[in-house]
């Protein structure tokens, strides 16, 4: 039996890096996610991740606002989740299922992110880009969305459900990552 697991590993060499890897990085989404991304004090890795994240939410307020000013201020939450979704159906399609489940992290944190901002929403404390030395608050895309539809007092409420669906998508990550791969390692290997 103990020369299986030495054989089992010796032979799976990359599975382990790749799992070691998930697990690390997964670590580091977790801390993006369980701590407010717009503190002053994170990471380097977090200030990346919030870079790009922006980025991509920044470019869906002029794409959408084609099609209006609802869609328009919409739109950068709309490219915030879906630019990486899409990438998550992509890897999907092509069977990727390791790298659907990164995707999938990215996604996740992208939930948060949202979270963050729709909780947000009342106090509008957050530092948003092109605020004012005055602190100008005009432009929060969630206070504005929310206040539009009579639903401002639902901020904290919306702000849960999507933190949930977060957490769901950090889940369904482990689920996509490592199990299609444990699974074909481990049968690969009991066939021999």
């Amino acid at each position: 039996m103990k020369n299986f697991y030495f054989l089992f590993i010796k032979e799976n060499k990359k599975i382990f890096f790749k799992t070691f890897f998930f697990f690390w990085l997964a670590s580091l989404i977790h801390g993006y996610n369980t701590h407010n991304p717009y503190e002053e004090n994170f990471s380097f890795f977090i200030f990346i991740l919030h870079t790009i994240n922006l980025i991509f939410h920044e470019a869906g307020h002029p794409l959408m606002s084609i099609f209006g000013t609802i869609p328009g201020i919409f739109g950068g939450t709309l490219f915030q989740i879906g630019i990486p979704a899409v990438c998550v159906f992509y890897f999907l399609l092509k069977k990727e299922y390791f790298s659907s489940g990164v995707v999938t992290l990215w996604v996740s944190s992208n939930f948060y992110g949202v979270g963050w901002y729709i909780a947000d929403a009342i106090d509008r404390v957050l530092p948003l880009l092109g605020e004012g030395s005055e602190g100008d608050k005009s432009g929060h895309d969630w206070h504005n969305l929310l206040t539009h539809f009579g639903k401002l007092t639902e901020a904290p409420s919306l702000a849960n459900t999507v933190f949930w669906w977060g957490s769901m998508l950090f889940f369904v990550s482990f689920l996509l990552a490592l199990i299609p791969m444990w699974y074909r390692a481990l049968t690969e290997f009991i066939k021999k």
